[in-house]
This record gives structure tokens, sequence and C-alpha cells, in this order.
């Protein structure tokens, strides 16, 4: 079977690289831009321009089996627009409009650097930075829509240890290290079904900026990276949307004119189907997050898990110069067992919700000079209940509460075309508690922060000599009596017309975090709870990073190196829920990490193959916990590697990839001891000292788009994924106990058995 599928690989790209580059379509009154986008897919070209010169433009265009310079002539005849091809990959779009009134502007074209970095819709920006546009997006290995956690998985230096879609460590850092904005609301809950699907709706957010470094001076309160998703603000005279569905959910969204020109709505929902009927992949996917938990090992149970999200978004515009936009968001997971004959004898109940408002206010005072205001608020809530009527009707509580609101304000002003200077204002209160309940005894904790920062960053482009963005940020964090002082640089410089460098430094601060509970509860799952830092037990988080990378870009090739150094202080042995607690107590610590990030990528006519390889190590220090020597962390893995293939072919899309990394560490119980009291507890051998066997997965997913109604603007999808094609049994994750019988028992957790979901979508 693997041989099999190595050959696959083979044969598409043979049958790739045997078609010669031309192209056939057929559109009436479709936007230019949709054009655009398919010409530099196909024939790997990138299309420099003003967003005014196509903006609002419409095409008719009939293409049969041309190449990209007869489809570029045609262009020429079929619009006021001149294509300059300035080089093998590169075209320059002018208004012969203006050429003509002598009124055109020189200016500067800033494009990016790298377009379809994995695949279409995702974009390098020469700050380092990605953007994504999921409505672009293109079949992924294992992915059929475009969820942008699980796409960012393909990306170099980015693992989900745990096989989670939401999970994600970003060089190193911790999933509640990344800033997790939607609409401007942070987001305290970004997933459903325990992390295994995103909770946001991609065909109603129309962009994504994905930092990993060189982060902007107006990100702040995360010391990872930054995932910032954002609704349209465009404002709609057309009613569209679609619906569709899978084997686990079903969704629809609605963009809604209401006012000519003044007013429009979009509205989402999404919903699971779970708990009105069960598929295989629901049945697999309980089984591999329920394994190992103490409900499960005591009696097989009755389990009921349902998921919303559901979302708005309104558009008005006050004036030419003014424009508010107002954005709600709301996201749940609720899940039940019960055990017994009635049903009565032991029940687990948890309920996740996070809520988020925005409202923003943009206004253009000139040309040059712009402001931006938003305020939020984002509710976030954790609700544990266990009853055990199997131990004298024992129960277990658990409460976890974040309520963030703010205020940001932000002025852009252009200098020039090649200066920008921007600057701002945010103030953000927290407010965090958290309970543990039994039948025995209650622990408390109520805490809140605010937050006042201000910040400005200036912004220099010049193509001959080099781009720079230079930050900084002030924060003052009350009750901790803390001043943090954040620099930020960014540098660009192109060496060549097909080498460029990229080097970064930033100081970054993190003032609310998740810790692992030490209360053993049933579920084992939701067992991280936000807290605050508070100068005590749990201190300021800090960070610092440094990056340099070079990209290589010439005709179809991409070779993207980056390198990196990155130290963080104030973590806690909590943070990272190491063996002992009792034992050693809380300690505050040190992590650094260290890596070098490689991506490489071929593009063929139809053919697209891309390899991601990160080497890296993430190591932790504290004082009185192993010798005081550094030890690997939990997330510490060393080699992690991607392959991915695409194939098109009319409306048919395929694509297959390989994930392999190597073992994540973990702490090997060897003895059992008892205490002065009779107590039993394992004695390990060291933190973190052994490995788990490598991880291997093969995914492969497939796409047909076709029309509805002939002629109209009403389009079907139908897709298929399968996840991990072999069925290999990896170990995500090893741990000891002590048995029944008094015996030492290992406990492997094992990863997602190969499963198949399919998906139905209309779009209009």
């Amino acid at each position: 079977m693997r041989y099999y599928f190595f050959f696959l690989f083979i044969l598409i790209q043979t049958l790739s690289i045997a078609q010669e580059k031309t192209l056939s379509f057929s559109v009436e009154k479709v936007p230019l831009i949709s054009v655009l986008d398919q010409l530099e897919s196909t024939f790997d070209i990138k299309f420099s321009y003003n967003d005014a010169t196509v903006a609002n433009l419409e095409i008719s265009l009939d293409v049969d089996n041309k190449t990209l310079l007869e489809i570029i002539d045609k262009l020429n005849k079929k619009t006021v627009l001149n294509f300059d091809i300035i080089s093998e990959r590169n075209i320059i779009i002018k208004s012969n409009t203006f050429d003509a009134l002598n009124i055109e502007k020189s200016q500067v074209l800033h494009e990016v650097i790298i377009k379809n970095y994995l695949a279409k819709g995702l974009q390098k920006q020469i700050d380092g930075t990605f953007n994504f546009s999921p409505k672009d997006f293109d079949v992924l290995p294992g992915i059929t829509e475009p969820d942008i956690f699980q796409t960012l998985q393909l990306l170099p230096g980015i693992i989900s240890p745990n096989e989670n879609a939401t999970d994600i460590f970003v060089r190193g850092g911790t999933p509640d290290q990344n800033l997790i904005l939607w609409d401007g609301i942070k987001i305290y809950q970004n997933g459903h079904l325990f992390g295994s699907f995103s909770a946001f709706n991609p065909y109603v957010t129309s962009n994504i900026k994905f930092i990993n470094k060189g982060t902007n001076a107006k990100y702040g309160g995360r010391v990872s990276s930054v995932i910032d998703m954002k609704t349209s603000d465009r404002i709609s005279n057309d009613f569209n949307g679609g619906f569709g569905f899978n084997l686990m959910e079903a969704d629809i969204f609605l963009d809604i004119p209401v006012i000519e020109n003044k007013l429009s709505v979009i509205v989402s929902a999404r919903r699971s189907l779970t708990d009105i009927f069960e598929t295989k992949i629901y049945e697999k996917l309980t089984e591999k997050i329920f394994q190992n938990t103490t409900t499960n090992s005591i009696l097989k149970g009755e389990e009921t898990f349902r998921y919303f999200d559901y979302s708005v978004k309104a558009n008005l515009e006050i004036s030419k110069k003014d424009k508010l936009n107002f954005s709600f968001i709301y996201i749940e997971n609720e899940i039940q067992t019960v055990f017994g004959e009635d049903n009565t004898l032991l029940k687990d109940q948890l309920e996740t919700e996070n809520v988020g408002y925005n409202l923003n206010w943009t206004r253009e005072w000139k040309s040059n000079l712009s402001h931006n205001i938003n305020i939020y608020t984002s509710n976030y809530q954790l609700n544990l209940l266990q009853e055990n009527q199997f131990s004298n009707n024992n129960f277990y509580k658990k409460d976890n509460d974040v309520v963030d609101t703010g205020i940001n304000l932000n002025f852009n002003f252009n200098i020039s075309e090649s200066q920008q200077i921007s600057a701002g204002y945010q103030f953000s209160n927290n407010h965090v508690s958290y309970s543990f309940a039994n039948q025995n005894k209650i622990i408390e904790n109520n805490n809140h922060l605010n937050t006042n920062s201000v910040f400005t960053s200036y912004s220099y482009k010049n193509d001959e000599l080099f781009d720079v963005i230079a930050g900084l940020r002030f924060s003052i964090y009350s009750k901790l009596n803390e001043l943090s002082i954040e620099p930020r640089l960014n540098i660009h410089k192109k060496i060549s017309p097909n080498f460029s460098l990229n080097i970064t430094a930033e100081k970054k601060t993190q003032a609310i975090s998740q810790i692992n509970e030490t209360i053993e509860n049933s579920l084992s799952l939701e067992n991280q709870i936000w807290i605050i830092a508070n100068n005590n037990q749990i201190p300021l988080i800090e960070s610092m990073q440094f990056t340099g990378g070079i990209t290589y870009l010439k005709d179809s090739w991409l070779v993207d190196i980056d390198a990196y150094f990155k130290e963080i202080e104030g973590i806690t042995s909590l943070n990272n829920g190491f063996i002992d607690i009792d034992k050693f107590g809380i300690k505050d610590g040190e992590s650094y990490i260290k890596g070098i990030d490689f991506h490489l990528k071929k593009q063929f006519s139809n053919y697209k193959t891309w390899m991601s390889y990160t080497l890296s190590s993430v190591e932790n220090h504290f004082n009185d916990i192993n010798n005081s020597e550094v030890f690997s962390s939990n997330s510490d893995i060393r080699q992690n590697f991607n392959w991915s293939n695409k194939f098109s072919y009319k409306n048919f899309q395929i694509a297959l990839g390989w994930r392999w990394h190597s073992g994540k560490p973990y702490s090997k119980a060897i003895n059992i001891m008892e205490d002065e009291n009779g107590n039993k507890k394992l004695e390990y051998d060291g933190i973190n000292n052994y490995r788990l066997p490598n991880y291997n997965r093969l995914d492969f997913s497939g796409t047909y788009n076709f029309d509805l109604v002939k002629n109209k603007n009403l389009k079907g999808k139908l897709g298929v994924s399968v996840l991990n094609i072999l069925n290999e049994s990896n170990i995500l994750n090893r741990s000891f106990d002590i048995g029944q019988n008094g015996d030492l028992n290992q406990i492997d957790t094992k990863s997602l058995e190969r499963v198949t979901n399919i998906v139905f979508r209309v779009n209009w």
C-alpha cells in the first residue's frame, strides 16, 4: 500500500509536466480580479497594480486553449488597461485612460513577495507575514473546506503534537501564547469538539493575517504568533450566500443588502449534527478523544455532544468619509456523558462558550490621514460538573470565567508614497475567575487587571534600498506595577532579482495565560484554565525573538529559509503540567527555543508540490527542578516534515500529503514509592528523558466544482477527504499511573484511525 501512494505521487508529477501551459475558460461579466487570480495560479505569475485600477471592473472573455501571451493580448484589447510584461513572472497593470489624460501618478508598487505560498489564497508579504483569503483556497491534503488552523499546520515551524486542529504550537510557543482576533475581538476558545475543528466559519472570513515574526507594534498581549481574522467591511448591493454540510455539521451564510450603498448585513450559523445522528467519523473522533479518561475506564456510557457557532456583521456607511461596523460572534460546545442503567449513577456535564462584540468606526480625514476606533468585549466560560453515585454521591465542579473588555484607537498618516507612520492607544480590562469544588473543599480565585498601552510604528519602503518597519510599544500593567517597553524591528532587503533577505527582532509580553490544573477531573480533557499574572506565583511572561531569513524565487521555483531564536521568561511549572508539583512547588523559569524552517515549492502547469521542514529544539529551565539543568519541553519535537502535492484538471482538484515528525518527549515512571503516611506515588526517571516513536500520516482530499444552473451564478461543490489513509497507529502521548491492583500502568494515547469525510456545498 505504501508503494502504491509513492507511485501515485510520481504519476501525478509526470502527467502534469507533460502538459503545456495553456488555459481554456469562458466567463460572462465576472470581476476582473477573479480572472487575474486564475491566471496567477495557472501560470505562476504575479500581477502588480493599484487596487483602484481594477476595482469594480468586470469582463466577459472566451479563451480556448490559449497561452499566457495570447490571453494577455486579449485582455489588452478588451479592457482600458495596459498589461506591461516586465519579466518572465511579473506583469504590471496600468490604466490607459489615465495615461491618455496624463494624470496617472507614478508610484512604487510594493507587491507581495510570494503569491500562492502553499496554494491559491495564501500569500507571503514582504515583511514576512502571511495573508489568507479563504474564499480563494484550493484543496489541501486532508482539507476540503478552508480551515485556517489546519492550513497553518502545513507551514514550517507550526505543529499540533496532539493532532488537534486548533492547538497549534508556533515556533515552540504554546497555544495560549497565540493572539487570536476575530474582527478585533480577542478569542479564548477557538475550536469545536476539543479542538478537532476550527470554530470560525471560513465563508464569512474575508481575510486572515498570520504573523510569526516581526510583529507590528499595534499587536500586544501575547508572546507567540498573531492570527488576525476579519470579515468583509464591504457594503454589498447583491444578495449572495451559501450553505453546506458534511458528516459532522451543517452551516449557512448570507450576505444581505439592506440599504443600497449604505447598509448590508452578513450572517452565518453552523451546527453539529452529532446529536441527531452518529457517523463513522464522529465515532472515530470520540474514540480518540475519550480514550484513557477516567469515565471511559469505568464503563461504557452514553454521550451527547453538540456544538454551535454563529456570527453577525453589519456594515454601515455614515458618509463618504465615515464607516461603522458592528460584529458579533458566539461559540459553544456542550457535552454530557451518563452511565448506569437509569443514567443516574455517574454524570459528566461540560459546557464552554465564547461570546464577543465589537463596534468599529473608521474615518478618512484626508487622503493621507485616517483613524480607526473600536470597542470590544469577549466573555469566555467553562463549566464542568461531575456527579458520582458510585462513591457516596461525590461531586466535582470546575468553573473558569474570563471577561475581556477594551478600546483601541489607531491613527494612520501617509507621509509620502514610501513612508507611513501610525500611532495609537489601547486599554483593556481583564477579569478572570476560577473555582474547584468537591464534597470536601472549595478553591476559588478572582482577579482583574487593567492594561494601558501606547504604540507607534514607522514604515519606510524603497525597492532599490530596503523596506523597514520600526515600532515601539509601551504597556503599563496595573496591580503588577510593571512597565513594559517592547521594541519591534522588521527589515527586508532585495539582494538581487531572485534573492531577498528578511531580519526581525521583537520583544513581547503577556499577562493572561493558561495553566494545567493540578486537581484531577473525570474527563481529563479541558484541564486548561485561564489565569492572570499576579507577581507572586504567576509572573508576567516576556519574550525576545530574533529571526533571519532568505528567499529565492525564480520561474516556478521557491526556496524559503528562516532561522530563529526565542527566549521566553516567566513560564511556570503549571503552564507545562510537570510531574511532582507537590514535591517541587510552583516554579517559574525560562524557555529557550531555536530552530530553522525550510520551505521548497515547485509548480508546473496543473501540478504543485511543496515540502516544509523544521529542525528545532525547545528546552526549559527551572531552578531546583531537574537539578537546575535544562530539559526538553513537552512540545520539543526536533524534526517536523510535510510533503504536499496538488493536481488540478478542469473542475477537479486532488491533493495528497504526508506528515512526519519525530517523537515528542515524555517522563518515564520506573517505580512506586510510599511516603511516611503510606500514600503511594510514582518515581520518575528524570523529566522528559524519553521519546515516543516517530509520527507518520498520509492524507488525501479531492473536490469537484460544477454549475448547478447553467449561465447562473449558482455553484456546487462535492468533496471527500481521507485522514490517515494507511491507518497508522501513532502514539500521541504516554503517561503512567497506579492500577487498581497496585501495579505500574503505562497509558498510551493513540492517534486518529483512518477516517473519511464528505462535503457538499452550494454558493451563489
